[in-house]
């Protein structure tokens, strides 16, 4: 898999990018065990790789209508 760049800011400075999508890793059983984070991070890098992103920005923790709680980010490739 491609190395993906995660940040929970916006913006990456002195990098211009184009927005591809919203990806979202969001399964309750992971935010009960030990490696949680860990594993929504992973799930947003192959989220991100599927759809030819670079880098997530924006990522956020998430608690959805029915408690379950997620991780959302915004998948965008860099301009050349």
């Amino acid at each position: 898999m491609k190395d993906i760049m995660l940040t929970t800011i916006d913006y990456i400075p002195g990098v211009e990018f184009e927005v591809i999508g919203i990806v979202v890793a969001a399964k309750i059983l992971w935010f009960r065990s030990k490696n949680a984070s860990s594993k929504a991070l992973i799930k947003l890098k192959e989220e991100a790789s599927l759809l030819g992103a670079d880098a997530v920005v924006g990522i956020r923790p998430d608690t959805t209508s029915t408690g379950s709680q997620c991780y959302i980010g915004t998948a965008v490739r860099f301009k050349k």
